[in-house]
């Protein structure tokens, strides 16, 4: 209830008079309402607290990836601003900036498969008895499809 007179109070201050404005307006009422969506008036009667934080960890969770989204996505940012030059001069340099995009995207995960390898003599102990059991299980999967499904 909160979120929509939040919603539509809001409306009226930020005005839109031009269609560039709406983006902005939109983001204004997206951040403002993010701290009217949740009730604090009734969280005196709350006796779980990790369930408060919980819910307002998320919030701002989706708060944050939203951020991120439209920082990837939106015609008003660098990257896609970027791509749009990049057409410019040819095919070529769009594709290879559309994939550094992409591989910036990866990164973290990149450094996260580097952390492994790099702890690989730790880590191949526990995969191996997980790679010893998956190999079973394929094996185990095998003869009952060979079983139900003649030749």
């Amino acid at each position: 209830m909160d979120s929509t007179i939040s919603s539509l109070s809001l409306s009226d201050i930020f005005e839109i008079n031009v269609v560039k404005e709406i983006e902005p307006a939109l983001k204004k009422q997206f951040i403002t309402s993010s701290f009217t969506i949740f009730d604090f008036g009734e969280q005196i009667f709350v006796k779980n607290w990790e369930l408060f934080f919980c819910v307002a960890i998320g919030l701002w969770v989706i708060s944050v990836i939203d951020f991120v989204i439209e920082y990837s996505t939106s015609n008003a940012y660098s990257p896609v601003l970027d791509v749009a030059d990049s057409c410019r001069t040819g095919a070529a340099t769009n594709v290879i900036l559309g994939l550094a995009l992409g591989y910036k995207a990866v990164i973290i995960l990149i450094f996260t498969i580097v952390d492994v390898v790099g702890n690989s003599h730790l880590i191949r102990e526990r995969t191996d008895t997980l790679d010893a059991t998956r190999i079973t299980t394929d094996l185990l999967l095998w003869f009952l499809w060979r079983s139900l499904v003649p030749l």
